[in-house]
């Protein structure tokens, strides 16, 4: 039965880069499968890629803080601390020629390079290399297993929701994320990889890598609040309408400039380490900080450097140097322009009082919205993170603005606009 989530939103923003791409075939519905083989293959599949998962996400502040403070650390670094001075700008260059070295090669590569450009000052989260390493094990297990292009995107499927699921401890949006992104059919094949997947993930998660928000909600039974989401919907959906056609003309670009030569694409990295020289605070993915902006326990200073320093770096970096969009970087980036809207909307109405938590979600879960067109992930996820059943209203209101003006702005509907699969 054909997806009509995926169908109804095929034009969405490129979350993975080409590389790692869920091929399709025109021959997917008429392959057969054999559903027993297919699950007792997503078992190893899933653990393998969970090990790998487990030792990126300790890997990746190790390598930080071994490149800025020439020691062992297992917990993100303060880059003011490294005493690198304007030899800061080198370290992100360093992580993206390493990253051109190893991209569009063998997959696990391609895992590595990106570990190494994360650690170094990319603006992406551990998801990315995460999903890539995870879909190399279950590409090498297919081939192992000799199995056909249906059976493939299946274990594709199933890697990238395990992954989405390891990173933000949210197994049922990890699943609609699979459901809204990934399956262009549903069916059996389709669907118990990724459940299995993402029952996996989810106990293996809860032992290895927890994740806790600790989100203090207040006064989400303030209805006269009810405009400042909408308010938060419609600024998200414009900033979404904005990188995405940014992403499209900067990808072009790219593509033009790695035709001459794919060192010109280091200027993209050069971006990004002058940056962080001038504000380390945006040094590396930033999802340290994701847990503080939910709680609004951050500077104004923070929030506009994330809503202006950190969007721009982002969208340089992963347009011209084809890592992918991430998914971190629309909650951090979604989240502070919650805040600020929020911060505003305060100032403006000093009678009334906004809880900057519910107002950091709905800005994080209406961006993730209207660049993704997942809403229904996006929903899920509030609820999943938060706890809080009656801060569903309001993530409503500013996810379903956020998805329909999405779809009404013309600089979306282009078809040039990769999807995640």
């Amino acid at each position: 039965m054909r997806n009509r989530l995926y169908y109804l939103n095929n034009e969405r923003f490129s979350l993975l880069p080409k590389s790692g791409q869920i091929a399709s075939s025109s021959n997917d519905v008429a392959e057969s499968i054999s559903l027993l083989r297919l699950l007792i293959l997503t078992i190893p599949a899933t653990l393998t890629g969970i090990g790998l998962a487990w030792l990126i996400s300790y890997l990746l502040p190790l390598l930080t803080n071994l490149v800025l403070l020439g020691k062992i650390g297992y917990t993100y670094p303060d880059p003011e601390d490294s005493g690198l001075g304007f030899f800061l700008v080198l370290v992100p260059v360093a992580g993206a020629v390493i990253w051109l070295l190893f991209r569009h090669k063998q997959k696990l590569l391609n895992a590595t390079g990106l570990t190494t450009a994360v650690a170094t000052g990319a603006p992406l989260g551990t998801e990315s290399p995460v999903w890539l390493a995870g879909m190399a094990v279950n590409n090498k297990i297919a081939d192992i297993a000799g199995m056909n292009t249906t059976a493939r995107n299946a274990l594709r499927m199933a890697a990238i929701a395990a992954g989405f699921a390891w990173c933000f401890g949210t197994p049922v949006a990890a699943f609609m994320f699979a459901a809204e992104l990934l399956m262009a059919e549903i069916t059996l094949a389709a669907i118990l990889p990724v459940v299995t997947a993402t029952l996996l993930t989810a106990v293996a998660q809860y032992f290895l890598h927890p994740v806790n928000y600790n989100v203090r909600i207040a006064n989400v039974n303030d209805y006269t609040l009810y405009g400042l989401y909408l308010i938060v919907g419609v600024v998200s959906a414009l900033l979404g309408a904005l990188v995405v056609k940014c992403n499209r003309w900067l990808s072009s670009k790219g593509v033009l400039m790695a035709a001459k030569s794919k060192w010109w694409l280091l200027f993209a990295a050069v971006i990004t380490g002058v940056c962080c020289y001038y504000y380390p605070e945006m040094f590396g993915s930033g999802e340290q900080q994701l847990i503080p902006l939910l709680n609004g326990a951050v500077t104004l200073k923070l929030i506009f450097l994330f809503c202006f320093v950190k969007l721009f770096m982002w969208v340089v970096y992963s347009a011209l140097l084809d890592t992918g969009a991430g998914v971190i970087s629309l909650f951090l980036i979604g989240a502070a322009w919650g805040l600020l809207t929020g911060f505003i909307f305060q100032v403006s109405f000093p009678g009334i009082h906004v809880d900057p938590a519910v107002a950091a979600i709905a800005g994080m879960l209406a961006f993730f919205t209207g660049t993704t067109r997942a809403v229904f992930t996006a929903l899920i996820m509030g609820l999943e993170i938060s706890h809080a059943p009656a801060l569903l209203p309001m993530t409503a209101i500013a996810c379903t603005s956020a998805y329909l003006i999405s779809r009404l702005l013309p600089v979306t509907k282009k078809k040039a606009i990769e999807s995640i699969a």
